[in-house]
């Protein structure tokens, strides 16, 4: 993941699990927060476009946003190249076990 821009998972567990540190992350921070995701309080500025955020004091995540984070992990593993080709080599050798035995049985009885 190296010179790549983080997507939101990626972004929401990495706030979740140690807070927010650069304004992208403050954003997402105040959006957990809003979701009940996080502990804290935000206070926006009212007076300029765009309802931009003032201040964040960030307390941590909840136990429904750790739950959280760790879904957004399984699903960021399942999306993986090496998780799939996991899956499909264990349907490959299954097959291939269930024909030894098919032709084994086959064979013996």
């Amino acid at each position: 993941m190296k010179n790549q821009k983080k997507n939101w998972r990626q972004l929401c567990i990495n706030v979740l699990q140690n807070g927010p540190s650069g304004p992208d992350e403050t954003n997402v921070a105040a959006a957990l927060i809003g979701a009940g995701y996080a502990d804290g309080a935000v206070r926006r500025n009212n007076q300029v476009a765009g309802n931009l955020i003032a201040n964040l004091h960030w307390r941590g995540a909840t136990l429904k946003g750790l739950e959280y984070a760790d879904q957004l992990q399984d699903k960021l593993t399942r999306e993986t190249v090496a998780y799939k080709m996991k899956q499909w080599a264990f349907r490959g050798l299954a097959f291939v076990t269930g024909y030894f035995f098919e032709t084994a049985a086959n064979l013996f009885l």
